[in-house]
């Protein structure tokens, strides 16, 4: 994640997660074991997903702080996401990946 140099973030990354296509095209993802970062920005984060063979990260401003950020995602060397945007204090920014499982970028998220 780039942007502002020195700005913070909340980072909550899961491999462990339920996840799937509601009636109207949203993903519900109901998280069951989490871990939570703190970064500043510029950062870069590596997640061994071999196992579960699945991913999810919430990105949240700290301090009510609107944030402008570059995402880039890579899976095996893969460009999933490479993106511009904000980052507002009530909406965080998400990803969600599970291997050969079709999900959408409309996420609905339960801890």
């Amino acid at each position: 994640m780039r942007g502002a140099a020195g700005d913070r973030v909340r980072a909550i990354y899961s491999t462990q997660f339920v996840a799937g296509l509601n009636e109207f095209g949203v993903t519900r993802v109901q998280v069951v074991r989490s871990d939570t970062v703190i970064h500043e920005i510029p950062f870069q984060r590596a997640v061994d997903i071999s196992i579960d063979r699945r991913w999810f990260v919430q990105v949240e401003s700290l301090d009510g702080d609107t944030l402008s950020v570059q995402v880039i995602v890579n899976v095996d060397d893969r460009g999933l996401v490479n993106e511009s945007g904000g980052i507002f204090p009530d909406e965080p920014w998400h990803f969600v990946y599970s291997f050969n499982q079709l999900l959408t970028r409309d996420l609905d998220v339960e801890f």
